[in-house]
């Protein structure tokens, strides 16, 4: 007695019934062809391709960032310094900051922000440095030497119209 042959199968996927020759085998099983998954050849990364940010063949690096001298008048402008996003929030912004030596006189001392910006200035150099007086504009604990590698963190509280001190670095242990 002959074994007689099944022509007809289901997809194990939509559970059609086609005939053998229209499904094919993928992982263990037959598919159909709207059923049967199309595997894309993905190609290795090419790790020679230079990037925008490849400073490998400039002098200095592409990510040095921009050195504003501050005066007497204190800081005019927040849309020149680097504007980055934090927290979801993208009215945060870093300047890097030098004087000739400055102590800034003016009243305010930081142009106004929108509530909850925040401003870290960074201090560039030991000789010509910026000083932030405590009051004019900032609620600060103390005055503020701006020298090498110093930071300032502020954050803009608009009902006060005032610069609050979040954090000071002075590059000591304890700062």
């Amino acid at each position: 007695m002959k074994k007689s042959k099944r022509t007809i199968y289901d997809c194990d996927r939509c559970r059609f019934t086609y005939k053998k020759k229209d499904l094919r085998r993928q992982r263990g099983m037959l598919l159909c062809e709207p059923c049967f998954d199309t595997v894309l050849e993905i190609e290795p990364i090419n790790l020679r391709v230079r990037s925008p940010r490849d400073n490998s063949t400039t002098v200095s690096a592409v990510t040095s960032p921009t050195v504003f001298t501050v005066t007497t008048a204190g800081i005019t402008a927040l849309s020149k310094s680097q504007n980055f996003e934090r927290e979801g929030t993208t009215n945060s912004f870093v300047m890097h900051v030098k004087g000739l030596p400055t102590t800034v006189t003016a009243n305010p001392q930081i142009v106004s922000g929108v509530q909850g910006t925040y401003l870290t200035l960074v201090g560039t150099d030991d000789v010509n440095y910026v000083t932030l007086k405590a009051g004019n504009g900032t609620d600060m604990l103390t005055d503020f030497q701006l020298k090498k590698g110093r930071v300032l963190s502020l954050v803009y509280n608009a009902s006060s119209s005032k610069w609050t001190e979040t954090s000071r670095y002075t590059g000591g242990l304890y700062g």
